[in-house]
C-alpha cells in the first residue's frame, strides 16, 4: 500500500480556478474558504491527555500538586482570597474560602484554554447542538454564573 505522507493535498482535493462551489451542507452563514486561521483547530476543546514534555518524570507529584509549586499560594491565600472575601461581604454577598477560590481558579484556567465561545457559552443549560450551542462544557453544576462572575467583579489582589 502507498502512503501519500508529504503534507499536501492530493490532486484531486485541490480545487480548480474559477470552480463552482457547493454550499448545500453548510449551515446558515457558513461559507467555504481560507482566512489563515485553523477554525477547527482554534475551537477544539483542551488536550485531555496533557502531559510534561518528553513523559518527564513527576517525582510522585500529582499535577495539582506541582500547580501549587508554581502559584504563589500563601500570597493567593493570605491576601487575595482575604482580600476579595471582605468585597464580597461588603457587597452583602456570601464570603469567599480557599477551596472555592480554587475551584474559581481552575474554571477560569479552563475557561481560558478555550477559545470561541463566550463566557456565558459555558454555563448554558441547553444539550450541546454543533449549530445552536457548541461549547462541550457546562459549569453550572460546578459553580453558578452569579457566584462566578461576583468573585470576578470583586476580585481583590492588595490590602
Amino acid at each position: 500500500m502507498e502512503v501519500d505522507d508529504d503534507n499536501e493535498p492530493t490532486p484531486e482535493n485541490i480545487p480548480e480556478a474559477d470552480a463552482q462551489v457547493d454550499n448545500l451542507n453548510l449551515f446558515a452563514g457558513q461559507t467555504w474558504g481560507y482566512d489563515g486561521v485553523d477554525t477547527k483547530a482554534a475551537t477544539r476543546a483542551t488536550d485531555q491527555q496533557s502531559r510534561f514534555h518528553g513523559n518527564r518524570n513527576q517525582g510522585g507529584k500529582s499535577l495539582f500538586q506541582i500547580l501549587m509549586k508554581l502559584i504563589p499560594y500563601k500570597f493567593i491565600i493570605d491576601v487575595v482570597v482575604k482580600c476579595t472575601s471582605n468585597a464580597l461581604i461588603a457587597q452583602n454577598i456570601a464570603p469567599l474560602t480557599e477551596g472555592e477560590f480554587l475551584k474559581y481558579l481552575g474554571l477560569w484556567l479552563l475557561i481560558a484554554t478555550c477559545s470561541g465561545f463566550a463566557q456565558k457559552d459555558f454555563w448554558d443549560i441547553h444539550p450541546h447542538d454543533e449549530k445552536q450551542n457548541p461549547c462541550l462544557y457546562r459549569l453550572g453544576s460546578l459553580m453558578s454564573k452569579k457566584r462566578y462572575d461576583a468573585i470576578t467583579q470583586e476580585l481583590q489582589f492588595n490590602h
